[in-house]
């Protein structure tokens, strides 16, 4: 795909808890902020508004974050000569089911008092392999059509269809290697160095100073995200493939773009010290 193509819609499938949040603020830095289409909620709605707004030969949807899960874009118009180009970002699943976790505790999405194992227990969807389900669209099936989610619907045929849209995609990045992820992105669709500079969004504050989950919190959650752990290796070796084709020198830009984007953090241009937050 040539980034150089107007007619390409990047569609970010935004998974929660997987450094999302950033990536969106990113995108609209990119390309500007009424030009990212932003799917969050009300989702039958917002998929029907953004189908109409596509439909117009405006170019004012220029790209599209996404919390519906994976399979929206079949509802889309094939229209004015439009590619969609899907990506992702997948995160290690011991470490996203913990992350939310804490996410809910803090936003308060669940009494204080909850326990981990309580978390997963009462609700199959936000501790039971997530990102399989998001791929393979049982989370669009819930979110649109309304299916109750149940445990038997997770299954080997599951996983092979999430698996299946992974390898759709036209790029594939993962939270603990984002920089680089920004990189393979950057190459893919033309981005501009300047538009990557970022502040990690909507982090996690409740978990508490040098918590280490036991070795029984762990085995829980793996017990619970069988094939959430498969699907993530099967996601670093897209990762690694994508990134080899970067060339030699992907080493030395992600090491460029730290360094730069930490002095860009503590200068006066930053929203933090000039008041433009």
């Amino acid at each position: 795909m040539s980034a150089a193509d107007a007619q390409l819609l990047p569609i970010f499938e935004h998974i929660p808890k997987t450094a999302g949040s950033t990536m969106r603020a990113i995108l609209r830095r990119v390309y500007g902020r009424q030009r990212v289409f932003v799917i969050t909620d009300d989702y039958r709605a917002r998929i029907g508004e953004l189908s109409r707004r596509l439909r117009r030969a405006d170019g004012e949807v220029r790209a599209v974050s996404s919390h519906a899960g994976y399979g929206f874009h079949e509802s889309l118009p094939a229209c004015n000569g439009r590619r969609y180009a899907h990506y992702t970002i997948l995160r290690e699943s011991v470490e996203r089911v913990l992350s939310h976790y804490f996410h809910a505790v803090q936003r308060q999405m669940v009494p204080p008092s909850t326990s981990l194992e309580t978390f997963l227990h009462d609700d199959v969807r936000r501790g039971h392999n997530l990102q399989t389900a998001f791929l393979a669209g049982l989370e669009l099936r819930n979110h649109v059509d309304g299916l109750t989610l149940a445990k038997d619907l997770y299954d080997d045929e599951l996983l092979a269809a999430a698996k299946a849209s992974l390898d759709r995609m036209t790029a594939v990045g993962l939270t603990e290697r984002f920089d680089e992820s920004l990189m393979l992105f950057r190459s893919i669709f033309g981005w501009q160095a300047r538009h990557l500079l970022y502040d990690r969004r909507n982090v996690g504050l409740s978990r508490p100073r040098g918590f280490r989950p036991s070795p029984e919190d762990r085995a829980l959650v793996r017990r619970n995200n069988e094939l959430d752990l498969e699907l993530y290796a099967h996601a670093q070796e897209r990762f690694r493939d994508q990134s080899r084709d970067l060339g030699r020198g992907r080493v030395a830009r992600v090491w460029l773009l730290r360094r730069i984007n930490a002095a860009w953090q503590n200068s006066r241009l930053h929203p933090r010290h000039s008041g433009l937050r």
